[in-house]
């Protein structure tokens, strides 16, 4: 009867051991699913957050282009102005020349 006790014994631990072996097999299988699942999912959130970033630096870089596009303009009309603000001057030196000889002239003419 001991005989058959440990045999008994003997063939539960068997059985639990390979019961174990298989369900840690199974484990082991489902972990590594889950793993590959969730690397592929870091991979595609790493490319849209790749493309994300891509984007946003163009749309920068568009904006900049932009802006800079409206300071140049903005400045070749301030240098325009500039420009015709600088011959309204010269006209007018002119003419206040023009008048300050005809004013000498008259002044000396009645002088005379």
């Amino acid at each position: 009867m001991e005989e058959a006790s440990n045999t008994l014994a003997k063939e539960k631990t068997a059985i639990e051991s390979s019961l174990h072996t298989f369900y840690r097999s199974q484990l082991e299988a489902i972990v590594d699913e889950k793993v590959a699942e969730l690397q592929e999912l870091v991979n595609q959130w790493e490319k849209k957050l790749a493309h994300e970033k891509a984007e946003a630096l163009q749309i920068q870089r568009e904006e900049y282009e932009l802006k800079w596009e409206a300071v140049k303009t903005h400045y070749a009309k301030l240098e325009a102005q500039y420009q015709a603000s600088e011959g309204v001057v010269l006209a007018a030196r002119r003419e206040a020349d023009a008048l300050r000889e005809q004013l000498d002239l008259y002044v000396k003419g009645k002088e005379n």
